[in-house]
């Protein structure tokens, strides 16, 4: 008889251990953060007052709200700068209201102006 060949055996596989759970790390905890106010609607837009002017001098608007040319200006009270002979003299005040007309006239012989409406 033919010698018997015992069945082939595996090798048992070594058992390994689980690798260690890493260890937990610290979070911080979220900083507070406050939160900001929403932003603020635009105040409504401020309709304009326009000033003209006649008379060929040049004109300057100093208000509260800063100097001003003639033109579209914001509301407000102005005093009316001429330019007489290199010099801005004073000459009157204009209370422009929203939405109006004003006008300036201005005379270089009697240099002073005036405010119509």
């Amino acid at each position: 008889p033919a010698p018997v060949k015992p069945a082939p055996t595996q090798r048992p596989r070594p058992v390994r251990s689980p690798a260690p759970a890493p260890a937990p790390v610290a979070v911080p905890a979220p900083a507070l953060v406050r939160a900001s106010a929403p932003p603020r609607p635009a105040p409504p837009a401020q309709e304009l007052s326009v000033v003209r002017l006649e008379g060929g001098v040049a004109v300057s608007l100093r208000g509260a709200g800063g100097t001003h040319r003639v033109g579209r200006i914001p509301p407000g009270t102005y005093e009316v700068y001429a330019r007489f002979d290199n010099d801005y003299i004073k000459t009157t005040t204009l209370h422009a209201q929203p939405g109006q007309e004003h006008l300036i006239k201005c005379s270089k012989l009697l240099q002073s102006c005036e405010v119509k409406r």
